[in-house]
C-alpha cells in the first residue's frame, strides 16, 4: 500500500511539473521575442524538450502502475527506456545550446535586459517548484531521475540567464550570455550521458 501511495505522488507530481513546464516554455518563447533575447528563446526551446521528456516520463509511470508489470531496480522496462530516451534529448540539448551559443558569440544582439531577467526569475522559481516535487522520486526511480535531471538542467539555464542578464544590465556585456551558455551545455552533456550509460547498464544486466 506505501509503495502504490509513493508511486501515485510521483506520477502526480510527473503531472503537476509537465504542466507548468509547459506554460513557463510558452511565457519564455513570449519573452524572448518581446525583449529580443536570444538566450530567452533558445531555453524556451529547451523547456519545450523538457515538456515533453516529462510527458515522457509520466506516461511511462502510468504503464508501470498497471499490475503485472516487471519490474528491473524497482522500474519497468518501459521507464528504462523512456530514461535512455530523456538523456539521449539532454545530450542533443546540450549540442544545440552549443551551436546557439556559438552564433551569439559571433553575432551578439542587443536585448531589453530588464524584460530578460524578469521572465528568467519567473523560469528559476518554477524550476525549483518542479525540483522540490521530483527530488524525492528521482531517488528511487531512474525514469523519474531523467525527468527531475532535465528540470536541473532547466534551473541551470535559468541561472545563467539571470547572470548574463545583470552582467548585460550593468555593463553592456553581451558576451557573457555565450560564456555562461557554454558551461550550462557542459553540465548538462554530462548529466545526459550518466543517464544513458545508468539506463544501458540496467537494461544489460536484465538481459
Amino acid at each position: 500500500m506505501g509503495n502504490r501511495y509513493f508511486l501515485d505522488l510521483d506520477k502526480n507530481r510527473l503531472l503537476v511539473v509537465f504542466g507548468i513546464t509547459f506554460l513557463m516554455m510558452v511565457v519564455e518563447f513570449i519573452g524572448g521575442i518581446l525583449s529580443g533575447s536570444i538566450a530567452l528563446v533558445s531555453d524556451a526551446a529547451h523547456m519545450l524538450v523538457d515538456a515533453f521528456a516529462l510527458g515522457c516520463s509520466a506516461l511511462a509511470s502510468f504503464w508501470a502502475a498497471k499490475e503485472g508489470v516487471k519490474k528491473i531496480e524497482g522500474c519497468s522496462v518501459n521507464e528504462l527506456r523512456i530514461a535512455l530516451m530523456n538523456g539521449i534529448v539532454l545530450v542533443f540539448v546540450a549540442i544545440f545550446i552549443a551551436c546557439s551559443v556559438w552564433q551569439r558569440f559571433f553575432n551578439p544582439n542587443e536585448i531589453q535586459s530588464g524584460l530578460m531577467l524578469t521572465v528568467a526569475v519567473i523560469g528559476l522559481f518554477v524550476n525549483i517548484i518542479g525540483i522540490f516535487l521530483l527530488h524525492h522520486g528521482s531517488k528511487k526511480n531512474i525514469n523519474i531521475r531523467g525527468a527531475f535531471l532535465h528540470i536541473v538542467s532547466d534551473t541551470l539555464s535559468s541561472l545563467g540567464v539571470i547572470i548574463g542578464g545583470i552582467v548585460i544590465y550593468f555593463t553592456g556585456w553581451y558576451l557573457i550570455d555565450s560564456l555562461l551558455g557554454f558551461l550550462i551545455a557542459l553540465m548538462i552533456l554530462r548529466g545526459g550521458i550518466g543517464l544513458i550509460k545508468d539506463s544501458i547498464k540496467i537494461l544489460i544486466k536484465e538481459n
